[in-house]
């Protein structure tokens, strides 16, 4: 994975997240699922490092998959900005690869 991977903005789609999987990491705090809503940076997930482990599934919400309060996590995105990939803490180690599977809906602005 490289920090700063993501889905393109267009001005005329709004994304809006439905499930993410993710695979193994080490000395990180958590890999990040970024977005902007009302015009600030949200984590719509973060996945925590010591869950990031080979060959297990993370389900957004679920155990090691913190999403935010009341659902905002799956709230539509601003038209014109990017779905990101981040990490909070230090850089990634013992990773040769995370998968990433997002399901999401585009929404016309």
């Amino acid at each position: 994975m490289s920090e700063g991977a993501e889905l393109d903005a267009d001005a005329a789609l709004r994304a809006q997240e439905i499930d993410g999987r993710h695979g193994a990491a080490g000395a990180v705090t958590t890999v990040d699922l970024l977005g902007t809503q009302g015009g600030v940076s949200v984590k719509l997930c973060a996945f925590a490092q010591a869950s990031l482990s080979q060959s297990t599934v993370l389900v957004m919400g679920g155990a090691g998959a913190a999403v935010l309060t009341d659902g905002a996590s799956y709230a539509i995105c601003d038209a014109g900005t990017a779905i990101t990939l981040g990490k909070t803490g230090s850089a990634l180690t013992t990773a040769t690869f995370i998968d990433i599977l997002l399901t999401f809906v585009l929404d016309a602005a």
